[in-house]
C-alpha cells in the first residue's frame, strides 16, 4: 500500500495486482498425462481465469437507504 492512498502523487501505480501466481501440488494415483489434460482443460474453460486474462467490464451501483 502506498502511504496516503492507492496511487502516488504522479499517478504511476495501478490499484490492482501486478501479478497473480499459483502453484498446485497434486497427490494422485492418476497417470500424469491425465492430470496434465485436466490442468489444460481447467486453464481453457475456467471462468475465473477467463475473467482475469480478458478485459471484463465491472458494473455496480450504490443504494443509500435511511
Amino acid at each position: 500500500m502506498i502511504p496516503g492512498g492507492w496511487i502516488d502523487e504522479e499517478g504511476r501505480d495501478r490499484r490492482g495486482f501486478k501479478e497473480i501466481r499459483y502453484k498446485v501440488k497434486i497427490d494422485t494415483k492418476s497417470p500424469e498425462e491425465k492430470v496434465r489434460e485436466l490442468y489444460q482443460l481447467a486453464k481453457e474453460k475456467c471462468p475465473v481465469s477467463d475473467m482475469l486474462l480478458n478485459p471484463t467490464p465491472v458494473k455496480g451501483e450504490v443504494s443509500i437507504e435511511d
